[in-house]
């Protein structure tokens, strides 16, 4: 039997390969494109990235915005922001996705263009219903609807309806969802729609299938199935299968389940598609158990098992590959230049060992020529002096170069032993600090999922907070883990400009805030609105973030964060004061330093990474200033910025 993983990775990179070139195709044209024809390419391209970088999708939506802008192009720049809100939204910023949609939707209006609004508004509704806010996704898309069929676009009433009933569906008002699932059907069979009339049937088996409605759920789910087979939908041909599977599995009818547990194997395997196979692996796992065949039921398991691991570790492995090849990369390179230095002293070596044998025979020469010719070559004996002389200074000198080698060589050594404490130390934080809150949320997740009934509401509120709390800790851990391998990598630029300090302070605490009210910690900024500074906005609103965010972790209730600043001639002084615990100098010492970071609990428990003053570090030093702390255990903590006033150093 092959190796489930390396079945598993080649599906992940036939897939990803597939999206990639199509893609870079497309980027191929686009210096061969100009005016609104360039726009439309550059926000398609950006919306291609946004499920396989979303990074590049926003450098792409941007330059269409800048193209539709320099090109008059209203309905270029509604697309660009479009574009730009799914990217955000597939990085998780919910709220950014939000501000370019509606952005979008401004635009849209003017132009009085029904088909752009409807669009908008869908896309509105998808973020509220992210967030969990069902009224308000099912309010906007019941507006999307009311336009689509103003308009009488068939095809988005029924994308329309279809989201509208996945939110009934999703909030167990089983009902409501199939009501409108039938009208997707009816609308669906007058477009005379294959693919759309197969996709109700399989959403109205759905729905019979949670209501437990077994012989209906399968006359719709083998109406789908054969549809999807005829227009060679592999991908739901393989969910519809799954689902029949799952219904004979109920009704104990086991070679018919089998028949279609093994269906739906086949297709998702085709369609490459991970998501429905490592389910469908999970059901045939649990088929063999209802026979007794635990060995079978354990083979099956163990795909499950494999497959669902690669899918959520696939995009944490590949950051850790990324930086791991770069130390290595690295590693080799110094690696190298130890080698050629090596090589160099050795070639220093040789010939000093030849100057010396050279002169001891010029000496000899020298001495049998002066008893030979005695007085009359005396002349000759003083040259040869002379050159020895010369030989013995540049012997000197090369000593004086062997030894300032051997020093770059011991300092390259050193290097290399702190790149290595470095790494490891780096890779031991990853592999606790994910570990753990992972295991907290699929702890709990586990037990909603197989035991919700068990709970009281106070339990079951009690398991989601743990989520969030894990899920926001993790999150917060590779957003610094992330942005400390660019700095890494040389990936962020800094880009300066003149800002009002104080301003540039306020937006950096601003997301912070809430967490100070919830402790009733003041924080005070009394920096002077007339002191100008030229900095790169982006790393110096995250050093203040972070600096302020560890005061509110370490200080009590009650307690007093202030920021001050002096500014002279050439320099601006900036301090972050807090009246928390604390720390001994033993702990400033390790503060800054990778290799020995750590992390305590604040006040309230609050758990951190010991990663964001050490990329505090980074971005103040990559502006040409300094970072140093002032403590005493008790008597809270100050932190002092020095940063060039005009510019970097």
């Amino acid at each position: 039997m092959k190796n489930p993983l390396i079945i598993i990775l080649l599906l992940l990179s036939n897939c990803l390969f597939a999206q990639t070139n199509k893609i870079d195709s497309l980027e191929l044209l686009v210096d061969q494109k100009e005016g609104i024809e360039k726009v439309d390419l550059l926000t398609i391209i950006s919306y291609k990235y946004w499920n396989i970088s979303p990074d590049k999708g926003l450098v792409f939506g941007n330059l269409g915005l800048k193209e539709a802008i320099s090109n008059n192009y209203p309905k270029g720049k509604a697309k660009s922001f479009n574009s730009i809100g799914i990217n955000y939204w597939a990085k998780g910023e919910f709220e950014t996705a939000l501000s370019f949609y509606y952005k979008g939707l401004e635009i849209s209006e003017k132009l009085d263009d029904g088909n752009l609004i409807s669009a908008f508004i869908n896309n509105i509704a998808m973020i509220h219903s992210r967030l969990k806010q069902y009224d308000k996704a099912i309010e906007y898309y019941k507006k999307a609807n009311e336009i689509a069929i103003s308009l009488k676009n068939v095809n988005d009433q029924i994308k329309y309806n279809n989201n509208i009933g996945s939110v009934f569906r999703r909030l167990g008002k089983y009902e409501e969802a199939k009501s409108y699932f039938l009208t997707n059907l009816e609308l669906s069979e007058q477009q005379n729609d294959s693919y759309l009339i197969a996709l109700s049937n399989h959403n109205i088996g759905l729905i019979n299938l949670r209501q437990d409605n077994l012989n209906e759920a399968i006359k719709y789910f083998r109406k789908a199935f054969d549809m999807f087979m005829e227009i060679s939908n592999l991908n739901y041909s393989s969910a519809s299968a799954h689902n029949i599977g799952l219904i004979y599995l109920k009704q104990h009818k086991y070679p018919q389940a089998l028949e279609f547990l093994k269906k739906a194997e086949q297709y998702a395997k085709e369609s490459q598609s991970l998501e429905n196979l490592y389910k469908i692996e999970n059901d045939l796992s649990e088929y063999y158990v209802a026979l007794d065949d635990y060995k079978t039921a354990f083979i099956y398991q163990d795909k499950y098992q494999t497959i669902k691991d690669s899918l959520f570790n696939q995009n944490n492995s590949k950051q850790i590959a990324e930086m791991h090849a770069k130390y290595e990369i690295e590693k080799k390179e110094i690696e190298n230049k130890l080698l050629i230095k090596e090589n160099d002293l050795q070639e220093l070596e040789i010939e000093k060992q030849t100057n010396m044998r050279n002169t001891f025979i010029g000496i000899s020469v020298l001495v049998i020529l002066l008893i030979i010719v005695l007085f009359s070559r005396f002349w000759i004996k003083k040259k040869a002096i002379l050159a020895l002389s010369q030989k013995n200074r540049l012997i000197e000198n090369q000593k004086e170069q062997l030894v300032i080698t051997n020093e770059n060589l011991t300092k390259q050594y050193d290097q290399i032993k702190l790149l290595n404490a470095t790494k490891d130390k780096f890779f031991s934080i990853i592999a606790h600090d994910l570990k753990s809150p992972f295991n907290i949320i699929l702890g709990y997740a586990d037990l909603l999922s197989s035991e919700y009934d068990e709970f009281n509401d106070t339990e079951r509120k009690k398991f989601i907070s743990e989520i969030s709390r894990s899920s926001k800790t993790t999150y917060i851990l590779l957003e610094n883990l992330l942005t400390w391998a660019r700095i890494q990598i040389g990936q962020i630029k800094l880009k300066k400009e003149k800002l009002n300090l104080k301003e540039l302070i306020n937006l950096g605490i601003e997301p912070y805030t809430p967490n100070a009210r919830k402790k009733n910690i003041n924080i005070a900024n009394t920096v002077s609105d007339e002191i100008i500074i030229e900095i790169d906005k982006h790393t110096l609103n995250t050093s203040i973030g972070n600096i302020v965010n560890n005061a509110i972790k370490f200080t009590h209730e009650g307690g007093q964060i202030t920021i001050d600043a002096i500014s002279d001639l050439n320099q601006i002084e900036i301090s972050i004061k807090d009246s928390g615990v604390g720390m001994s100098q033993e702990q400033i010492q390790k503060l800054f330093r990778i290799e020995d970071s750590f992390s305590t609990k604040g006040t309230n428990n609050e758990k951190g990474t010991g990663l964001g003053l050490i990329l505090c570090q980074e971005f103040i030093e990559k502006n040409g200033g300094k970072i140093k702390v002032e403590s005493e255990i008790g008597k809270g903590s100050e932190f002092i910025i020095s940063l060039p006033k005009n510019g970097f150093k």
